[in-house]
């Protein structure tokens, strides 16, 4: 019997994974897979959310809760069901998870159903959860992870002075493009985070620095008491309350770090904060997670600080004094106030960045390569790039080089071509007016996440182009349309 489940598990993955929706649930029914083995109800359930199988849908949730199934298979389920706009649904499988081994994705989950739905009951237990597992209340929707709260004391430093405000830049366009497989909803979505984009633009939010005196941090930027007060949680449990006896202690330090190792988040997020640091000359120790990535330590290298000014800590450290800066990626709509940053990586860069070899050559027109990542892969690059090479386009990956060839590269692009990935990050360091060829694997609930790159032209004045394709989201993989991906670059190669 437990080979037969397992032989049916595998048929069941391959239908899903080679986006088969109708035949997989078909035999699922036939075989009661997912009522026999939790392992399928994941899969079952995607089936069944792409087809708008809503009974189908229903009765998963239904064996999920009657098996029970364990914490993690219905955190995996409820992900889906929010995905797809389903949070009520979701709820009823958060809510029966008492324990886990994620608390921070149960307390994740729960904060995007309090978002999300429109039950007044469902977002009061789902944010009375939430506190329970971080230990502060929710935040709203347009309150960032990193908000502060009343607790915060305006530091003695400042940001630079804001630019006289000035109209938006006129070179910036937006254009979507979506393969006949992608259903238009996700193009109106799109629209409406630009919207709601400009909306953040226009109220024209400040930066700031606040300090904490005798306080508590780690890796994840989460700040507390040695009491135990919760200051900053990240909306995330805290990893250790209590301190060390041998933690690493600082007098002054810049917190300026957070849960992830991506380039994005770097990058775009927190690299800005140092803009503070630099203008006003401040002798403190910038802290990074123990998890941080060699393109943070290249960054500091370029803008000109040595190992001394940086340090890395993990689950608890102390310091008697420590500052954080407070922004969204909306204030760097005031370029100026960030170029001792930009401007400055740049212009070393160019400096420290290695020429190109003869062999490689140079050109205006580059794409950045994903075939070094198995993460969300393009099954077709290959032959993307080939076709894009006979176009004049150059290959590059840029995560196989240093950072500062990185930069000049990009600063020397007028076409920038690229499949949804942390390499157009580097948007910020490309001229403004570049265009801009984002090739976006589309997926229900990643809408705001994928549409980070075109934020970024939108702050440097670029016009961009965004070329949508559907995405298998259990296998992880995808292709691109080919002919259509060179016919945009061709336009764009063209006007360039």
């Amino acid at each position: 019997m437990k080979r037969v489940q397992v032989r049916n598990l595998r048929a069941l993955r391959a239908m899903v994974e080679k986006g088969e929706w109708r035949d997989a649930l078909a035999f699922d029914a036939v075989n009661d897979v997912a009522a026999l083995d939790e392992r399928a109800l994941p899969l079952a359930l995607t089936a069944a959310l792409e087809l708008g199988e809503d009974a189908t849908v229903a009765r998963l949730i239904d064996d999920a809760l009657r098996l029970p199934a364990t914490p993690e298979t219905k955190l995996e389920m409820a992900r889906r069901l929010i995905n797809w706009r389903r949070s009520d649904d979701g709820w009823r499988l958060l809510e029966t998870v008492e324990t886990c081994k994620n608390e921070g994705q149960l307390a994740a989950l729960c904060h995007r159903v309090s978002l999300k739905t429109s039950e007044p009951a469902v977002r009061a237990a789902a944010k009375a959860k939430f506190q329970g597992l971080v230990g502060t209340r929710a935040p709203d929707e347009n309150q960032p992870e990193d908000a502060l709260g009343p607790q915060a004391n305006l530091a003695e430093f400042e940001f630079p002075p804001p630019s006289p405000a000035g109209a938006p830049d006129p070179t910036f366009s937006m254009r979507i493009d979506r393969n006949a497989e992608v259903a238009p909803e996700h193009v109106d979505e799109f629209a409406r985070l630009m919207k709601k984009f400009e909306a953040r633009l226009a109220l024209r939010l400040q930066p700031s620095v606040h300090r904490f005196d005798n306080v508590l941090v780690n890796r994840l930027g989460q700040i507390w008491r040695p009491d135990g007060e919760i200051i900053v949680s990240k909306n995330r449990p805290l990893l250790r309350r209590e301190p060390k006896p041998d933690m690493p202690r600082f007098k002054r330090a810049a917190l300026n770090t957070n849960g992830t190792r991506g380039f994005y988040h770097w990058y775009a997020e927190r690299a800005p904060a140092l803009a503070w640091h630099i203008a006003a000359g401040a002798d403190v120790v910038t802290l990074f997670g123990d998890h941080a990535a060699r393109f943070q330590d290249e960054t500091m290298s370029l803008l000109g600080f040595g190992p001394q000014d940086f340090a890395r800590i993990g689950d608890v450290a102390h310091c008697e004094t420590v500052y954080v800066a407070q922004l969204e990626l909306s204030c760097l709509a005031d370029w100026p106030r960030f170029a001792c940053v930009y401007d400055t990586l740049g212009a070393n860069a160019e400096r420290d960045g290695r020429a190109a070899s003869d062999a490689d050559g140079e050109s205006p027109f580059i794409y950045i390569s994903r075939r070094d990542t198995d993460r969300r892969r393009m099954l077709n690059e290959e032959e993307l790039e080939t076709r894009l090479a006979a176009l004049g386009v150059r290959s590059v990956l840029l995560g196989q080089l240093p950072l500062a060839e990185q930069i000049r590269l990009v600063r020397r692009a007028r076409v920038i071509i690229g499949g949804h990935g942390a390499g157009l990050t580097h948007l910020l360091n490309a001229k403004a007016g570049a265009k801009v060829l984002e090739i976006m694997p589309t997926q229900p609930g990643f809408h705001s996440i994928r549409f980070n790159f075109t934020r970024l032209s939108r702050l440097r004045g670029h016009r961009h182009t965004l070329l949508l394709e559907p995405f298998n989201a259990v296998a992880r993989t995808w292709r691109a349309d080919v002919d259509r991906v060179c016919a945009a670059a061709e336009r764009l190669i063209t006007t360039s």
